[in-house]
């Protein structure tokens, strides 16, 4: 049973120290999050983008295939049949935001307009190189208004992408 310092005389032992330690780090941790936090209800977190299309298959392959994007999850697993393209979730790392494309002929399109995706790229000039060689329809990369080197293009459903 766990006795105060009051009534030990001084320090319980080597225990008491060290769920000292970690009361401490708990609280000191608890105020960072507590004073970050001050006035607001609850923190908004991006997490990604659902795209609805027609024809998701087309659309998955050209994000996959063309554009090199890893599809999260287990839809694409060697030996598994997975004809619908429902659902399919691409991203990078866990944590980082995504993207989803959703069958609209089953969900029915929830919303009008078209998405603009934005990436980032190291080397646009090899990378246009290497979508044209895929028989991607674009223009080499400009320079943006605000400054910068942008490559833009579309995909099949018509929404734009601008890869800085």
């Amino acid at each position: 049973m766990y006795q105060s310092q009051r009534e030990t005389g001084g320090l319980a032992g080597e225990n008491d120290t060290i769920i000292r330690r970690y009361a401490i780090i708990i609280i000191s941790d608890f105020e960072k999050n507590f004073i970050f936090n001050i006035g607001r209800k609850s923190m908004l977190k991006f997490s990604g983008i659902n795209i609805s299309s027609y024809d998701t298959k087309k659309m998955t392959e050209f994000y996959r295939d063309k554009l090199g994007l890893p599809v999260i999850g287990d839809e694409f697993e060697a030996g598994r049949d997975y004809d619908s393209y429902d659902g399919i979730t691409f991203g990078n790392k866990e944590g980082e935001p995504k993207f989803w494309i959703w069958d609209a002929n089953e969900w029915k399109k929830p919303y009008d307009g078209n998405v603009c995706l934005i990436f980032d790229h190291d080397d646009l000039d090899k990378l246009y190189l290497e979508l044209k060689a895929k028989g991607i329809v674009l223009d080499p990369p400009k320079t943006a208004d605000w400054g910068g080197q942008e490559l833009v293009l579309k995909d099949p459903d018509g929404n734009t992408i601008i890869i800085l």
